[in-house]
């Protein structure tokens, strides 16, 4: 019987994990920067190379899957995905293609597909200064959002009201590629999924819990619950939402995360990607329901694991809340992590700084300076034992 092999792109060690714990050989292809990582040095088989523009990529990526096969080339991580997809292809190896890969990545060409399906979809255009921005608007209605078409980490959102607000826009912000959309209401949740041949099953639907009140950028997610304290109509409602999306945006096999909107016209898709979601999402679903997502992103294209035939039920709940600074200083001390860690439903608390660093203001995911993950018996329960933690844990600032 042939050895089951993956060639796994840019990813982490939960992956890498993952196939050590079910004998699955692989190769981890790397970027140089990465070279000095705690993973790279405990691995026996790591290439380092910039995988998404070297052109000795293709040839030695032939060779080495001449050489001892591949069953699949994956990744779960976003720069590595169009890779993967590409490597696939011309392997012949299956998976979800590189159209689709950058119809997930790009949101102006999965709002163009959804368009040209005729799928509920948010009004949107490529605008390249004020002047369209304010046409686009007059169009559609304030408020509006805009965002980069291929951003990530909730970096480079803007919420406008009025055209006074677009003025007020630097002139340095239209340098990049640019999407409005009408702003959707309601509350905003991320779903996890996997497909199987085609059929999609909802692993979790988390709620994200924003910046509300946060004016450099009310978008940014410091917290999720999951799951979702939904009734069982929306829940089913979302799940057949979701299984018509994934067949319309190509997506057969694998992980996705995908963020939508309950507004008063209807579910709206915000954005998505054939990876699992940031954020520690898939280690909530795995607290809330027991299934682990990216043991499943291994065995499935190894022949591992049988399809699902319906969604898990959730036995927990479970979430997470971040630490940030209310502005921009350097940290003087951080106490209370060591006894709060085994506060009862705590599952983790990190954090990314240390003393004396110096940290940003909230404006993106990246100046969150660290974290809390709970389990209890409802997500409701585990977002209490997050919010303790978070009001406990005495961080001083200086400025």
């Amino acid at each position: 019987m042939k050895q089951k092999c993956l060639l796994l792109v840019g990813v982490h060690d939960g992956c890498c994990d993952r196939a050590h714990q079910r004998g699955i050989d692989f190769i981890l292809l790397q970027k140089p920067q990465n070279a000095d990582g705690e993973l790279n040095r405990s691995l026996d088989n790591v290439l380092l190379m910039d995988f998404e523009n070297s052109p000795y990529i293709k040839p030695i990526v032939t060779a080495m899957h001449q050489h001892a096969p591949f069953d699949q080339v994956i990744s779960i991580t976003e720069l590595g995905l169009l890779p993967a997809a590409q490597m696939n292809e011309y392997l012949g190896l299956g998976g979800t293609t590189p159209e689709v890969v950058k119809r997930t990545r790009n949101k102006w060409l999965m709002r163009q597909h959804l368009d040209s399906i005729g799928f509920p979809n948010l009004k949107a255009a490529l605008v390249e200064d004020k002047t369209q921005l304010k046409q686009f608007a007059k169009q559609v209605g304030y408020p509006i959002i805009v965002k980069p078409s291929d951003g990530a980490g909730s970096i480079g959102i803007r919420f406008f009201e009025a055209p006074e607000q677009i003025d007020k826009c630097s002139y340095e912000y239209f340098k990049q590629s640019l999407i409005a959309e009408e702003f959707a209401d309601g509350e905003e949740f991320s779903v996890e999924t996997f497909s199987f041949s085609g059929k999609h099953i909802v692993f979790g639907i988390t709620k994200k819990i924003v910046s509300s009140d946060n004016e450099n950028n009310p978008f940014v997610e410091i917290g999720h619950m999951s799951p979702a304290p939904l009734e069982q109509a929306d829940k089913e409602l979302i799940n057949n939402f979701i299984a018509q999306f994934l067949d319309i945006i190509g997506i057969t096999d694998g992980l996705a995360h995908t963020e939508i909107k309950m507004t008063s016209k209807g579910i709206r898709v915000i954005e998505t990607h054939n990876r699992n979601g940031g954020d520690h999402i898939a280690d909530l679903t795995r607290l809330s329901t027991g299934h682990d997502l990216l043991d499943y992103a291994v065995a499935w294209p190894t022949g591992q694991i049988e399809p699902l035939q319906s969604s898990p039920e959730a036995k927990r709940g479970a979430a997470i809340l971040y630490f940030q600074s209310p502005n921009a200083a350097s940290i003087k001390s951080m106490k209370g992590m060591e006894r709060l860690r085994y506060e009862p439903g705590v599952v983790h608390i990190e954090f990314a700084v240390k003393q004396g660093q110096h940290v940003h203001q909230l404006s993106s995911s990246y100046d969150r300076i660290g974290f809390v993950v709970a389990c209890a018996e409802t997500a409701e329960a585990a977002l209490l034992v997050c919010e303790k933690v978070v009001d406990e844990i005495s961080i001083k600032f200086t400025s």
